[in-house]
């Protein structure tokens, strides 16, 4: 991504946060896309873009930071007739705004899709288990003799 550049103005910085976590809401819609179709396989790509994506939203972060006195205080009281700009500037917060609270409900959305899948494999593991009698189990040591293993339980937690 090219989005961060030291020293932009507020107006260049929010227009590349904005494109910015557009792209982090993608990503989060693709890993949703992927966690319901069961392509598990490509969730370290997604991730990996995810965790470039943050990076670069940190950095515009903290480029807009001395910025967000005047956008959060000076501007509220500049009429719009003497400057147009700042309405532009309020609305494109305004939607980046909104697209963050687009991004964090898809991620939890994303977090309970991974935890169920977690819980049905866990399950599944135990089952597993169970059927092959895994508690009475022969397993042989080092010296190659039989040893047998009779745990009173054994299952899988996550």
């Amino acid at each position: 991504m090219d989005g961060y550049q030291p020293n932009q103005s507020l107006g260049e910085a929010l227009t590349a946060l904005q494109s910015c976590v557009s792209t982090f809401l993608d990503q989060l819609s693709a890993e949703r896309d992927i966690l319901l179709n069961g392509n598990a396989e490509q969730l370290p790509e997604v991730t990996n873009n995810k965790q470039q994506t943050l990076h670069e939203l940190t950095l515009l972060e903290n480029q807009i930071r001395p910025h967000l006195v005047t956008l959060n205080n000076g501007m509220k009281d500049v009429p719009a007739s003497e400057n147009s700009s700042s309405l532009a500037t309020k609305k494109l917060w305004r939607e980046i705004i909104e697209t963050l609270e687009e991004c964090q409900r898809i991620n939890t959305e994303n977090g309970a899709l991974v935890n169920t899948f977690l819980k049905h494999s866990k399950n599944a593991l135990n089952q597993l288990f169970s059927l092959a009698n895994i508690n009475n189990t022969v397993t042989y040591n080092e010296k190659g003799n039989q040893q047998f293993n009779a745990e009173s339980h054994r299952s899988i937690h996550v």
